[in-house]
């Protein structure tokens, strides 16, 4: 499976680097697929997922870790402020981390087939 090896093992977010770790099994509850711990700067995501589901899982952490640097949830912000400030956050993951695309492209391949 191409996309494993285009897996990121680092990706930047507003210059802190979280570690990504790929887990066999995390003892998150039933349904957790995925873990943003801010503190260490590490983002668990449940190995053995379809692809697709582990790309969604990885943005859904990153959005995490924007939302903790950004302090989002200070000040009442209204959807659009909120919408605006993940977008520029996702802008920002994307421009600094190259590969994270390439390993979607590759995701999105092994989804065609």
């Amino acid at each position: 499976m191409k996309h494993v090896k285009l897996r990121p093992r680092i990706i930047k977010v507003f210059g802190r680097a979280y570690v990504i770790s790929y887990e066999p099994a995390l003892n998150l509850g039933a349904t957790s697929v995925g873990l943003c711990d801010n503190s260490n700067l590490v983002i668990h995501v449940l190995d053995g997922q379809h692809p697709v589901e582990e790309y969604d899982t990885l943005i859904h952490e990153l959005l995490h870790a924007i939302w903790f640097i950004m302090s989002i949830d200070h000040g009442g912000l209204d959807e659009e402020s909120v919408v605006r400030r993940l977008a520029s956050g996702l802008t920002g993951v994307f421009l600094d981390n190259p590969e994270l695309l390439a390993y979607l492209q590759s995701i999105k391949n092994h989804s065609i087939k």
